[in-house]
């Protein structure tokens, strides 16, 4: 009778956890505010962009910042209908200077994007009509990763129900999600009351596939963000296909719908602090200009890079790995994995350098080095350890580079 009420007991317990609502969280909080972004993303690639802070009329030609990579922006709520009062014709323009496309300026520390729902947002996000703000690239993109970030105050209007979508055409119905987020309470969500315009990462890899995934020019910010203790140990999103358009669409925020305003200082609405999207092309991009440190003079100086690719898988050919011989008689052979961090430095051909004073992925980029290095040659060094007796013989198998 025992055996029998634990195993009811562990039914119970196993249909109860069944019906709980599940819960959306990011693998990794990267920050707050503008110190928690990656920076160099799809939108901004040289971290460069202008916005025009005279946001509150004019065509989109007139107000589409400066330096924009992107081909095309859209959004919705737009107040397009003749005799509506313009609160947000197009994603650049806001009656109170926080239009759509500002989740794309980089900067969650002062700008938002903001509804109100009874001043332009037709009494707020709807299934059939939800709110919306969608960019069209120059190459399609199979998306890595991204990050988002809530505005900095007002958490009732932060989205409840969110996805990031992707698309071909651009146009209504052919949105296909990469992403989405469907909490049922603030508890489910994960877009916190407190702290605001935090930065959260979801990504389409593991912290052990990241450097075959992810675009060359966003490893190093990843790895800076993520150090030593931040594990990505299960993906949040699948590997898409490519897309030229993505969009963050979201068909519920915490503030019910209405039209009504019960409070004139705080009206019912939506806002959004930061998107940033990442990934990799088989396409040949142009070369951009990544932002750098400063000068003497404080200025900032550039720094060219080459454009994002692929970074190949490494293997080790399986005969390399049957032809070890066995560690002793009658045993199997010993294999230690050599990857992880390594020291480095740089040096010349003919000696190896005395000191090794920076730290490396393996496997991973040069420049990934921190500190950086250089010289004609580059030294790697590790330590490991053999728990017992030396073998006759040792075999390092060549990585193809």
């Amino acid at each position: 009778m025992k055996t029998t009420g634990w195993l009811l007991g562990l039914i119970l317990s196993v249909s109860l956890l069944a019906l709980l609502p599940p819960t959306a969280s990011a693998h990794v909080t990267l920050g707050v505010g503008n110190k928690g972004l990656l920076g160099g993303d799809l939108t901004d690639p040289d971290d460069s962009l202008i916005p025009n802070e005279n946001c509150g009329g004019g065509p989109e030609e007139q107000l589409k910042p400066q330096n924009a990579t992107w081909v095309k922006m859209t959004c919705w709520p737009a107040n397009t209908k003749p005799g509506e009062p313009p609160h947000q014709v197009h994603p650049y323009q806001s009656w109170v200077g926080t239009p759509a496309a500002s989740v794309f300026y980089n900067d969650p520390d002062n700008k938002k994007w903001y509804v109100s729902y009874h001043d332009g947002g037709y009494g707020g996000p709807t299934d059939a009509a939800p709110y919306y703000i969608a960019v069209q690239l120059k190459h399609p993109y199979t998306l890595t990763h991204f990050t988002i970030a809530s505005s900095g105050d007002k958490p009732e209007r932060d989205p409840k129900v969110w996805a990031i979508q992707g698309s071909n055409t651009g146009k209504d119905g052919d949105w296909t999600d990469i992403y989405r987020c469907n909490a049922t309470s603030r508890e489910t969500s994960p877009l916190r009351v407190y702290p605001r315009s935090e930065v959260l990462l979801y990504t389409g890899f593991t912290t052990a596939t990241m450097y075959t995934t992810v675009a060359t020019e966003d490893q190093k910010s990843l790895a800076a963000k993520l150090g030593k203790n931040k594990v990505i140990k299960k993906a949040d999103f699948a590997r898409p296909k490519p897309y030229t358009w993505f969009r963050f669409m979201s068909p519920a925020a915490f503030n019910a719908n209405t039209m009504d305003i019960a409070d004139a200082t705080n009206p019912a609405g939506f806002s959004l602090g930061q998107l940033e999207f990442f990934g990799t092309t088989t396409d040949k991009v142009e070369a951009v200009v990544k932002k750098g440190g400063k000068s003497a003079d404080g200025t900032k100086v550039a720094t060219s890079r080459p454009a994002p690719k692929l970074v190949p898988p490494t293997t080790v050919d399986a005969k390399e790995l049957a032809a070890l011989p066995a560690i002793g008689k009658g045993e199997l052979r010993k294999i230690i994995n050599l990857d992880g961090e390594w020291e480095i430095a740089g040096g010349g051909m003919d000696s190896a350098p005395a000191q090794f004073a920076s730290k490396v992925p393996v496997p991973g980029l040069i420049d990934l080095a921190a500190p950086a290095v250089s010289g004609g040659a580059y030294w790697y060094h590790k330590k490991f350890t053999i728990t017992r007796s030396s073998p006759s013989r040792a075999r390092f198998p060549r990585r193809p580079s």
